[in-house]
């Protein structure tokens, strides 16, 4: 505020700065940048003074530029205006991109990257069960096949992709136990988990 006081004794107060949460003095009509936030200082023509709170346009993302990609884990991410992170798609550990809500065939798994409404990404591989393998005329005997038409027993385990925990079952069918992540996370299928501080689906 300012406090003018004239020659006749008579005196008036007018707003001169906004005053930032930061305690910084934001001039009328013009702005402040404070990390992600950008404050305006305006006056309108009667003479209200408001301090609005919008998003700074230069503000980076951890430290990345407006307009950079990189990549984290899996996922291929870009800052936007405003310091806003936005996922542009999902990545294997091969480097093969699968775009967001994109499709892409990998190893002959159809990898599917997903991103819904709430924020959550799915990053998931479907495939086409292979027919067991039945040997034995009086006894049955079941094996399963795995990526590279390898046999396995019923009741073994192994890692197909770096990413898929399988097993043989009792009738043939290959079954994905859990999913691992790119840094040895496993994940149980359908179930969501937060481990150091990143979320995996």
């Amino acid at each position: 505020m300012k406090c003018t006081i004239h020659e006749n004794g008579s005196w008036k107060t007018e707003v001169v700065a906004c005053l930032a949460p930061n305690g910084n003095k934001i001039p009328i009509n013009s702005s402040m940048d404070d990390g992600n936030d950008q404050w305006k200082c305006s006056m309108n023509e009667r003479g209200m003074v408001t301090l609005v709170q919008g998003a700074n346009p230069h503000a980076k993302c951890d430290g990345h530029e407006v307009g950079s990609r990189w990549q984290e884990k899996s996922f291929e991410l870009e800052c936007l205006s405003g310091g806003v992170r936005k996922l542009r798609a999902c990545v294997t550990e091969e480097g093969q991109r699968i775009p967001v809500n994109g499709s892409k065939e990998v190893n002959s798994f159809v990898l599917v990257c997903q991103s819904f409404p709430n924020g959550t990404v799915s990053f998931h591989g479907q495939k086409t069960i292979k027919a067991p393998k039945v040997f034995g005329a009086s006894q049955t005997v079941v094996q399963c096949s795995d990526e590279q038409n390898g046999d396995r027993n019923v009741g073994e385990f192994w890692i197909e992709n770096h990413r898929f925990n399988k097993t043989c079952r009792a009738n043939g069918a290959v079954e994905v136990v859990n999913c691992i992540s790119k840094d040895g996370v496993q994940i149980p299928l359908n179930r969501q988990i937060v481990h150091d501080g990143s979320r995996y689906t």
